[in-house]
């Protein structure tokens, strides 16, 4: 529409992509899922700096790199958006502020859920309630004339993602199934997907904000959190996947204790440490996490090195079978 000239590669390659930037003289690049933590991973270079990418939009640059991507690749303008396919909203960061999805024109709303129910919280009167400046909530979309949800072929499917009698009696609202903070001002900031959130100790755990602070330490070059079942305890405990820096061995873990116990609640700190070589990812660059969630916290079903995180400990401890099968007797109370 525009008259612009495409670049398309037919797969996405880390190590090549900002020659290719080179090559054909691109002022802009679109984004999913976890490409731009991918491109952070690469090595330092002084060409970094050097391209000709003017802006960039898409969805999926976590807040904890947005700076820092900026910074290194000198990137002036982020244009990130919140949408889905079938969804009736939208959010759009028209203003090029750092770290939000920007504003929403449509009617929607942030609501309280409760994570362990798997749905909204009411009030006394029956009605949704709505997160304050600063929290998390449910994202939701108005159903109306001007903004219909038009659902799925199976009818069933379609009734699950429709929340009714949210506000008042009547009324409709679409369930993205997406956590998102108000930070004020009508600019809202991604925060999970509920198929990631889990409940700890009574608590949501936020899967990205658990990453961010894992990412944080100098030794690890990247982190997939989700929550494990551990026997004889309610909810899920954390788990941080971990993908080292090159060069490091096994990582210094008291080291990594102090800095997540330092910038987390104490129910969000993983209790599990399992070390990755690589992520299987989605279509969409979206690290895939229901196969580790499955294969919880055994070392028999684990074959990549894993640690725990024993009630009392001052750091993790490797997860042999006869450790993994105390703490199913209930000999170490989480």
């Amino acid at each position: 529409a525009g008259g612009a000239a495409v670049a398309l590669r037919r797969r996405f390659s880390a190590s090549i992509f900002w020659k290719d930037v080179r090559k054909f003289d691109a002022t802009a690049f679109v984004y999913i899922g976890e490409l731009c933590r991918y491109l952070m991973q690469q090595p330092e270079s002084p060409q970094d700096r050097k391209n000709s990418i003017r802006k960039i939009v898409g969805n999926g640059l976590r807040p904890d790199i947005w700076r820092d991507f900026k910074n290194r690749f000198d990137i002036s303008e982020i244009y990130e958006f919140y949408g889905s396919s079938e969804g009736n909203l939208a959010f759009a960061n028209l203003l090029n502020l750092d770290r939000t999805v920007g504003i929403c024109p449509m009617p929607h709303a942030i609501v309280k859920y409760d994570v362990n129910a798997g749905e909204p919280i009411r009030g006394e009167n029956g009605f949704l309630q709505k997160v304050g400046r600063g929290e998390s909530g449910l994202v939701l979309g108005k159903i109306s004339s001007k903004a219909p949800f038009l659902g799925y072929t199976d009818k069933n499917a379609t009734e699950k993602k429709i929340i009714r009698n949210g506000f008042e009696e009547g009324d409709a609202w679409y369930d993205t199934g997406d956590l998102l903070r108000d930070i004020g001002f009508g600019h809202a900031q991604f925060v999970d997907r509920l198929g990631d959130t889990f409940r700890w100790k009574g608590e949501n755990v936020s899967t990205t904000e658990v990453e961010a602070v894992v990412d944080s330490f100098d030794q690890v070059s990247a982190s997939s959190v989700y929550g494990v079942a551990i026997p004889g305890t309610d909810g899920r405990a954390g788990m941080a996947s971990v993908i080292v820096e090159k060069g490091v061995g096994d990582p210094d873990f008291k080291g990594l204790l102090d800095a997540l116990r330092k910038g987390l609640p104490s129910y969000a700190v993983p209790l599990f440490i399992r070390l990755r070589a690589a992520f299987e990812t989605t279509e969409t660059l979206k690290i895939r996490k229901s196969e580790r969630k499955n294969e919880g916290c055994d070392p028999a079903k684990v074959t990549d090195p894993l640690y725990a995180l024993l009630p009392g400990n001052s750091s993790y401890v490797p997860m042999t079978q006869a450790l993994y099968e105390e703490i199913v007797d209930g000999k170490h109370r989480f």
